[in-house]
């Protein structure tokens, strides 16, 4: 997902970056604000 359609959809960027950095931690997710995000493989 585009980092950008994340930010479309959750406005609040302090619990939208709380929320990532969290899924980023826990191996929930993987990406970056630049290549986006995906699932892990």
């Amino acid at each position: 997902m585009p980092a950008s359609a994340l930010t479309a959809l959750w406005p609040d960027a302090a619990q939208r970056d709380r929320a990532v950095a969290g899924l980023l931690r826990d191996g929930l997710v993987t990406g970056d604000p630049r290549n986006g995000y995906r699932l892990p493989e």
